[in-house]
């Protein structure tokens, strides 16, 4: 099972495959059949709200 916060590859019809971050809140992931996610980006904009992942959070 997924948790809040973890980055998954999903494939995306318009974007093909595509990593993303679970943003569904915990407690209700073991009764939802889908989940809240936000895509992940690569460009980085120097904004204060940008949280840098690496391979250590699944990012290639």
């Amino acid at each position: 099972m997924v948790r809040r916060g973890d980055i998954c590859w999903l494939e995306v019809e318009e974007a093909g495959r595509r990593p993303v971050c679970v943003l569904t809140r915990q407690a209700a992931l073991p009764v939802l059949k889908s989940v809240l996610v936000a895509m992940v980006t690569g460009t980085v904009r120097d904004i204060p709200t940008e949280v840098p992942l690496g391979p250590v959070d699944g990012m290639p």
